[in-house]
């Protein structure tokens, strides 16, 4: 027995109805020109080449003003600096300077014994003459004049000696007393000219007679 071969249609394959409708509903046509207004607002911003000119100028002319800016401020600081240096020497200089005028000198600091002796003739009193000696730290010699000036009951006395020797003049003030025998007292020296216009000194004072006073101490610049 034979089997007859049955023909047989072809198979079309048939897309559901709502496929159909969503490939039509976005349907592109191939040819469709493009539509240029919709990328306007995404357009990337140009820049021209004479505006990067203008910005690169610009930049250097800024870097050069901040480099002159720090040329200007370092050679202020220098000259800042400079000025302080200066000050400070100068004030270094004036409390040196200060400092040694107030430092004494080393004859200051050691007082060297000195004796003076004088002899008066008292006929001229209360001003009187006579002459001088010195030994010691200090060896003069030359003519002297006192001024005596007693107190009312005539114990004490305020005395102004001058000395005068061939290159200055000392002169010496004395508080003396006559309770004693002999009389005594102090003597101090409060100026002078010449060679001895820096001298001082004092010491102790002794009246033995005739008419003689014997002042012994110390002398010192």
């Amino acid at each position: 027995m034979r089997l007859g071969t049955a023909a047989t249609a072809p198979l079309r394959l048939t897309q559901p109805p709502l496929q159909q409708k969503i490939i039509k509903a976005h349907n592109f046509p191939r040819n469709a020109r493009p539509i240029f207004a919709q990328y306007i607002s995404e357009r990337p911003e140009l820049t021209s080449h004479g505006e990067k000119s203008k910005k690169a100028e610009t930049t250097k002319g800024k870097i050069k003003i901040m480099k002159n800016m720090k040329t200007l401020l370092r050679q202020r600081i220098l000259i800042m600096r400079h000025n302080k240096i200066i000050s400070a020497a100068i004030a270094l200089s004036m409390v040196a300077f200060f400092t040694m005028g107030s430092v004494p000198s080393a004859s200051a600091s050691t007082p060297t014994p000195v004796t003076i002796t004088a002899v008066y003739d008292f006929s001229g009193f209360p001003d009187v003459t006579g002459t001088f000696t010195t030994s010691g730290a200090l060896t003069i010699s030359g003519d002297t004049t006192m001024h005596v000036d007693l107190n009312a009951d005539g114990i004490r006395a305020h005395c102004v000696v001058t000395l005068i020797a061939s290159d200055g003049t000392i002169i010496i003030h004395q508080q003396c007393q006559f309770a004693t025998d002999p009389p005594e007292g102090r003597w101090q020296i409060v100026t002078g000219t010449g060679a001895y216009a820096n001298l001082k000194g004092n010491g102790s004072l002794t009246m033995p007679p005739p008419l003689d006073e014997a002042m012994i101490g110390v002398i010192y610049q």
